[in-house]
């Protein structure tokens, strides 16, 4: 049924890729698509989340394959690939993720990649460039997972949103799905009750059966846990990992370029983007880091606004080994700062890299110092704001 599901999903473009199950060693089969493989440029290779498959990129592999290679894998333990068992030691089970994507990149004869990771991924990719730097030619994290370390203050946690609240009631202390497999087939139905939002963004790609998508996310976790036991293994509490990766981004080699996208609506925090940049650039200020904003976009920025995402993500592609600073829609911020400026006044300020343009803003004061710096990014709210690319 997965499988039939997954071609559903990826039936606009099914012509035009190829599949296979890769073997990794120790009976472990990789589940991987490939697309315009003869092309001789860094191919892109893309890594998906928790409890998700290579079916979740329906709306980007066209776009992003028409000017490099382009391959995505079922990450081990989740879709269609094989489940072994993982530690219960959270450092351990991590790195048996990391080792499966070595194997992986090794079997595929890919010398050098520009590897992108949403969710779960990006945590996994990021740990990956730290073990094997000389691989990856551009990191990207797409919102995130694990990154921020967990605040002392529960009321400073990141907000999760209402479905995942009652899927961890349900749950805990068992495998985050282990609530939908213990209800059958009516956890399907649950997947489409508060999965609304997803079945409408790929309804483009699923006009005649809508639910497939929340068909493709229950089949794929209905199966014996194994990725979703890791990454039990590897978390305090849903939202928050044991061993945060801000705790260790100084170990990522300056030589690899990294750029981190959020989307505007997301339950995870862009700070994490912020704080990685200003820790990275602590160890080396030529240490490339950028971070983007999409409007409009929930944890599914991949999804929610896949043209614009397409088009920054073939943006950054194109800049291969010397990347530069990207001006996009995405990139350009609305900052708002409450500063102590004589009388307290609300000031405005417009700003890109770092950089404020200052505004009145009901008061008389002629001139206002800027102090709208990137690193004095913890007292800044960032927002995205309307501007041409």
């Amino acid at each position: 049924m997965l499988a039939t599901l997954e071609r559903k999903l990826l039936s606009r473009v099914w012509h035009l890729l190829d599949e296979q199950f890769v073997s990794i060693g120790e009976g472990n089969n990789i589940r991987t698509i490939s697309m315009n493989t003869s092309c001789p440029k860094t191919p892109l290779v893309m890594v998906h989340g928790m409890g998700a498959g290579i079916g979740m990129w329906a709306l980007n592999l066209f776009a992003l394959s028409r000017f490099r290679p382009l391959y995505a894998f079922d990450v081990l333990g989740f879709g269609r690939s094989s489940r072994p068992k993982f530690s219960n030691d959270p450092m351990l089970a991590e790195m048996q993720f990391v080792e499966s994507i070595e194997a992986w990149r090794d079997k595929m004869g890919i010398d050098k990649m520009i590897l992108l990771g949403h969710s779960l991924g990006g945590f996994l990719t990021t740990s990956y460039a730290i073990r094997y730097p000389e691989r990856v030619e551009h990191l990207i994290v797409v919102d995130g997972w694990g990154f921020a370390v967990m605040p002392q203050n529960g009321s400073e946690r990141t907000p999760v949103p209402r479905w995942i609240k009652i899927l961890a009631s349900m749950l805990s202390p068992f495998n985050p799905f282990a609530g939908i497999r213990a209800l059958g087939f009516v956890g399907k139905h649950l997947i489409r009750k508060f999965r609304p939002d997803l079945i409408q963004t790929f309804s483009s790609v699923t006009e005649d059966e809508p639910t497939v998508v929340a068909d493709y996310i229950y089949y794929s976790n209905s199966r014996k846990p194994s990725g979703e036991s890791a990454f039990k293994a590897m978390t305090m509490s849903f939202g928050w990992a044991k061993n945060p990766m801000l705790s260790r981004i100084h170990k990522l080699s300056e030589k690899v370029p990294m750029t981190m996208i959020y989307g505007s609506r997301s339950w995870i925090s862009d700070s994490s983007g912020w704080e990685a940049k200003r820790r990275r650039q602590e160890e080396n200020e030529n240490c490339f880091v950028d971070v983007h904003i999409i409007k409009n976009a929930g944890h599914h920025v991949y999804a929610n606004q896949s043209e614009e995402f397409n088009n920054l993500i073939n943006k950054i592609c194109s800049a291969g080994g010397e990347p530069k600073k990207i001006r996009t829609k995405a990139s350009k911020l609305s900052l708002t700062i409450q500063d102590t400026v004589s009388n307290n006044e609300h000031i405005h300020r417009n700003a890109y890299e770092g950089e404020a343009q200052t505004v009145k803003l009901n008061t008389d004061l002629s001139e206002i110092k800027q102090a709208a710096r990137l690193e004095d990014y913890e007292t800044i709210r960032f927002q995205v704001g309307e501007v041409d690319a």
